[in-house]
């Protein structure tokens, strides 16, 4: 990716982009013809003198060229090439943590992170996905990528060979299983069953360290094709035995696999950092340094945590069991309804069921003790606003929650972003604009961002306490429940959109209807159809 420039043992004087120097000698250059020729009267000395003068100017100018061009001079920083070319190269790796394609486009945490990284800079950011994440780290080191971004942990062998940023967030390593097993105290009690693991080295090298010690007694597999979610996957139908996945990536899919379990802690939690190509040159390194200083102290990387994580551990296992019964049970009879509401609106239709969830878990015939009635729950008045004539029809209901919800967006602020509004919008649908308008007021009087949705949820339970709803224009109102809501709304439209995206699945039920069998499942008496799912994708036999 970079070009290979000759390096010298150059004084250090010279180690430097001899451009700037050189544009300044001509500058000077250019400063002297004009004193010495656009006198009005030059003098004979001055004529006599004038070659000797240029020359005087030029000669710098002529060295530093010939210098250049003739290769002693130290090439661009890592940094300053990066800035020359206009963009930052970042290997990384799919996933919900990471980097996935989106609603609206490439999202997930590091993705979010780099981007705005790369924005500092003043450049663009370019992400590059290998085929398997054991060549991830090798990138920098072939100089296909300036820094590698997946997410995951380094081990303390990675540290000494690749120039490793601040650590950002901390993950712990987790085995999981299926429920049903117990969790353990001591990791050598675990001595049946198989442990499949990514090829990804920092796994591989904790594990044979647990292996020489005694600690570990299971065997395992490795393979570079099954990732994460899919081996999670297997886990949750039981075709595997074990697997090992990092603590927020475990909090992320267990709102979709419910029959996840934490049976070990194989780590205590470490950092997360990026990765740079080992090097004396520090500049990049330097950037990312400043970079992250930057953002904790400003919150900015407090309020991307929050983002991602701070709702995903709110549901119940209850209240996913059964929200996936009405997904299969339910939603298909409303599914065109959303689409076709959302796409004349404008609007995500997976937001707007996930809206209708929360409201009546589909039910075109909920009646709150108030009176608010139908899929989208809208009250008399609401239902009048937006000129609906009967709430309890499901089409009509969907139209008027659309309508409604576009309505409460126009009346925030334009300053807010449009991830924050969306939430706002939401708050204001349970509690009340006027509600949400005085939590706004809340936070701006704590000295916080009333135009960020994480600051205002911190207030907004205080419009249930005497002490602030009655400095505020509209008074009482049970400020938890929009928080929740709002929480819930999100975890209902991540499973909605997951459900979309994800094709962990896909493989095993095509062959459930074949009814493929290999020979391996009826061996190990699994389930025929899902075990298959691993055959020719097992890239080690177990260790």
């Amino acid at each position: 990716m970079r070009k290979k420039l000759r390096q010298f043992d150059n004084p250090k004087w010279l180690q430097t982009d001899v451009r700037p120097h050189f544009i300044k000698a001509l500058k000077l250059v250019h400063t002297l013809v004009n004193i010495l020729f656009k006198a009005d009267k030059p003098t004979i000395r001055q004529i006599r003198l004038a070659p000797l003068f240029l020359l005087a100017a030029l000669f710098p100018a002529l060295l530093l060229a010939w210098l250049h061009w003739s290769g002693f001079a130290q090439p661009l920083s890592t940094l300053g090439e990066i800035k020359e070319r206009g963009k930052l190269v970042v290997a990384t790796r799919y996933g919900p943590t990471t980097y996935f394609n989106g609603p609206d486009g490439p999202a997930g945490f590091e993705y979010d992170l780099i981007s705005d990284f790369a924005e500092s800079l003043g450049v663009e950011a370019e992400f590059v996905i290998p085929e398997n994440l054991e060549n991830t780290l090798t990138l920098v080191n072939k100089e296909e990528a300036d820094l590698v971004a997946t997410g995951i942990p380094y081990s303390p062998d990675d540290a000494n060979k690749y120039n490793l940023g601040p650590g950002y967030l901390e993950v712990s390593r987790l085995i999981v299983s299926f429920e049903k097993k117990k969790k353990i105290k001591e990791l050598n009690k675990i001595t049946k069953g198989v442990l499949n693991v990514t090829s990804d080295t920092s796994h591989e090298a904790h594990l044979d360290q647990l292996k020489k010690s005694g600690e570990l007694k299971l065997p395992w597999k490795t393979s570079d094709e099954l990732d994460s979610e899919r081996l999670l996957y297997l886990v949750n139908e039981e075709v595997i035995d074990y697997t090992i996945v990092d603590s927020n990536e475990y909090a992320y899919f267990k709102r979709y696999f419910q029959n996840l379990k934490k049976v070990y802690e194989l780590s205590k939690p470490q950092p997360i950092a990026w990765a740079m190509k080992k090097s004396r040159d520090q500049s990049l390194l330097k950037a990312v340094d400043k970079y992250f200083n930057r953002i904790k102290k400003n919150g900015q990387l407090e309020m991307l945590v929050q983002r991602y994580y701070q709702h995903i551990d709110k549901l119940k296992k209850l209240d996913t069991d059964t929200f996936w019964k009405r997904v299969e049970t339910r939603l298909p009879e409303f599914d065109k309804m959303f689409k076709d509401t959302a796409e004349e609106y404008e609007l995500d239709w997976r937001l707007l069921a996930a809206v209708g969830y929360q409201e009546s878990h589909w039910n075109p015939k909920a009646v709150s003790p108030t009176g608010v009635k139908g899929l989208m729950m809208l009250t008399n008045a609401t239902a009048k606003q937006v000129k609906i004539r009967d709430r309890t029809n499901p089409a009509q209901s969907i139209t008027g929650a659309a309508r409604y919800i576009l309505w409460l967006m126009e009346q925030l602020p334009e300053s807010l972003n449009e991830e924050d509004k969306v939430w706002f919008t939401l708050a204001a649908y349970n509690v009340g604009l006027g509600h949400l308008l005085d939590a706004r007021v809340l936070t701006q009087r704590d000295k916080a961002n009333p135009d960020r949705w994480l600051d205002v949820r911190e207030r907004l339970p205080l419009l249930g306490r005497a002490k602030w709803y009655k400095t505020v224009k509209y008074g009482y109102a049970r400020g938890r429940e929009p928080v929740t809501y709002v929480d819930n709304i999100r975890n209902f439209y991540d499973l909605l959109v997951w459900k979309s995206n994800s094709t962990a699945g896909e493989e095993v039920e095509a062959q459930e209807q074949k009814g493929e069998a290999p020979a391996e499942a009826v061996a190990e008496e699994k389930p025929a159809a899902k075990a298959n799912l691993l055959k020719e994708r097992d890239a080690k036999p177990p260790a």
